[in-house]
């Protein structure tokens, strides 16, 4: 039920001039409502030279809105038939 990634988000970084630093979250999750800072962390000073250059790296909301639509984690049991059983769930009013 696991989705291969590098098969969806890969030829969009591709096209998009992107490359593999346009997944940092770096590159993406500050700009997110609500996030205040992200954490760095590399073993080794080329993942270092990655990350801080993912911070200069400029995405559009459409590139955010397309990595995000393909990084999508899969619905998990029993998530996925609640959806399907309840397409439609309106909290009760008190």
């Amino acid at each position: 039920m696991g989705r291969d990634l590098d098969h969806e988000a890969l030829p969009l970084l591709r096209a998009t001039g992107l490359g593999l630093l346009g997944c940092s979250p770096l590159a993406r999750v500050p700009a997110r409502p609500g996030v205040t800072s992200v954490s760095v962390g590399a073993r080794r000073p080329d993942q270092l030279e990655q990350n801080l250059a993912a911070v200069d790296l400029a995405l559009t909301p459409q590139d955010i809105a397309d990595l995000d639509e393909v990084s999508e984690p899969p619905r998990m049991y029993p998530q996925w038939a609640l959806d399907a059983a309840y397409p439609v769930r309106t909290p009760l009013s008190g």
